[in-house]
């Protein structure tokens, strides 16, 4: 009897100390940001149309956290007045835009609009998602058959979303 209850006390104390290392150490060694340089977005202009930049990030958005993405995929900070995070996939456009809205709806945001800017030689897509007090922006972007670019950034809603009642 006394061999058990000391069986048993040693893999509570192995399971307790486990739990704590993984609950209190791996998020910090995880939150700490790697310091590269961003990738290159797109140029406000190309072929001949000219796409708006999106107005500066506001500092309480840019102190979040990143999202967590699919493995196989980083993203980096983007310099200010500019996106919050950028990378690159290196799948297609319609299967990257799968991997990342299948990440984000996981991680609780809920989709919203889907705008194709350019569907012909480099195609964009721009989608929307909502959280809470927050809008998610994602941008796509063809950079070669099996590589796409994305970048993504939050803002605050400043109005509360109106259903529209026919």
């Amino acid at each position: 009897m006394k061999s058990l209850l000391f069986h048993v006390f040693i893999f509570l104390l192995v399971f307790c100390s486990g739990m704590l290392f993984v609950c209190c150490c791996l998020p910090a060694m995880n939150s700490a940001s790697s310091g590269r340089k961003a990738l290159p977005l797109p140029e406000k202009k190309q072929g001949g149309k000219s796409y708006p930049l999106p107005p500066a990030v506001p500092e309480t958005v840019r102190k979040l956290p990143p999202l967590a993405l699919p493995g196989g995929i980083r993203a980096e900070r983007c310099p200010e007045k500019s996106w919050e995070f950028s990378g690159e996939i290196n799948s297609n456009m319609v299967s990257a835009r799968g991997r990342l809205e299948a990440s984000f709806c996981n991680q609780g945001w809920h989709t919203g609009k889907k705008i194709s800017l350019d569907e012909s030689l480099s195609p964009r897509e721009i989608l929307t998602f909502t959280k809470n007090k927050y809008e998610l922006i994602l941008m796509l972007w063809r950079i070669s058959g099996n590589v796409t670019g994305f970048a993504y950034r939050r803002e605050l809603q400043d109005k509360p979303i109106e259903k529209v009642i026919q």
